[in-house]
């Protein structure tokens, strides 16, 4: 299995920080990687095997479109799904999957692949805690998990946003 591989059944991310922010990756085998955010969501990186950097980023200024850079080669990219649909239509390697909301009422994502098949499940940790739980049926490109995760937060963010705006 490629080292990049993540066959684990379910990682915990917890966030800590405030105008830059780490979401520390874990699993039952231990910490896999932190990835540094600062405040805005427009990068996020972590240090892959190898003493790669791998690199989340807007791709402009105003786009709600990112990127995923492995050791300096682009990997994967996102846009959004349309003016109409929630979610992103990623393209990671020569995969293309979508990050769909699970359901009408539930905080939940699924990234599914082009056969439907569901890849990687995103769910709150709870009430008050920040980050998410990663859950994976099959074996996944860890740089796909965290792209998927980090898009996850974006679209956490507008929410809270959208939120905070019509509450005033």
């Amino acid at each position: 299995m490629p080292e990049d591989m993540w066959a684990h059944n379910e990682i915990v991310v917890d966030v800590g920080g405030f105008w830059t922010t780490e979401h520390v990756f874990r699993s039952t085998a231990g910490t896999l990687a932190v990835l540094k955010v600062p405040a805005g969501m427009s990068e996020g990186s972590y240090q892959a095997g190898g003493g790669r950097d791998v690199v989340v980023r807007r791709s402009g200024c105003l786009s709600r479109s990112y990127e995923l850079t492995d050791g300096g080669t682009v990997r994967g990219a996102a846009e959004p799904q349309g003016l109409f649909k929630q979610g992103y239509v990623i393209r990671f390697d020569d995969q293309e999957l979508d990050l769909v909301p699970e359901g009408l009422f539930r905080q939940g994502w699924l990234l599914v692949d082009a056969g439907d098949r569901v890849v990687l499940r995103l769910e709150p940790r709870g009430i008050f805690q920040r980050g998410a739980r990663l859950l994976a049926p099959y074996p996944i490109e860890f740089p796909l998990a965290v792209l998927a995760y980090y898009l996850y937060q974006v679209i956490q963010q507008e929410t809270a946003a959208v939120a905070a705006s019509a509450a005033t």
